[in-house]
């Protein structure tokens, strides 16, 4: 941990803070990367897409392969965005020859745990329900069952 100085107010706060002790300023506002690109909220490191387009504009890759890396590090950035939204965004960036400074894509409908956010989760079949904890009424009528998943992480069931 080490001291750094607002940008905000000048005054020196702890480089771990979320905002300035003193003026209130987020620090999650400052950039991390000295080239950034915002998608749907959250920073990441642009530098790569610049380098690839400068190779385009010198002549060493092709458009086709420019928009093939471009395709990989914007997965690489934020794997929840449709195809779509990745195509979406890289025909900009392979259009305008920039990295726009932030991007609103539709993520894809992921259904994540609501206790610890995971993923890796499935959806409960009938055996799994059978041997469930629940009240055997409930399983033999069926009534909670409509859309219920486990979490492989926590194990929780909802």
């Amino acid at each position: 941990m080490s001291l750094i100085k607002c940008p905000e107010c000048g005054k020196e706060i702890s480089d771990q803070a979320e905002h300035c002790i003193y003026c209130g300023f987020l620090l999650s506002k400052i950039p991390k990367f000295e080239h950034s690109i915002w998608i749907n909220g959250q920073e990441y490191d642009a530098s790569s897409m610049l380098k690839d387009i400068e190779d385009y504009k010198k002549g060493k890759i092709d458009l086709k392969v420019l928009r093939e890396y471009l395709v990989a590090k914007i997965w690489e950035c934020n794997h929840n965005l449709t195809i779509g939204s990745i195509a979406m965004l890289t025909d900009t960036i392979a259009d305008t020859l920039e990295v726009p400074k932030e991007f609103n894509g539709v993520e894809a409908s992921i259904p994540k745990c609501p206790r610890c956010y995971s993923t890796n989760i499935y959806k409960l079949g009938f055996l799994d329900k059978a041997s469930s904890p629940l009240d055997p009424l409930e399983v033999a009528m069926g009534l909670p069952f409509d859309g219920t998943w486990k979490c492989n992480n926590c194990g929780y069931i909802w």
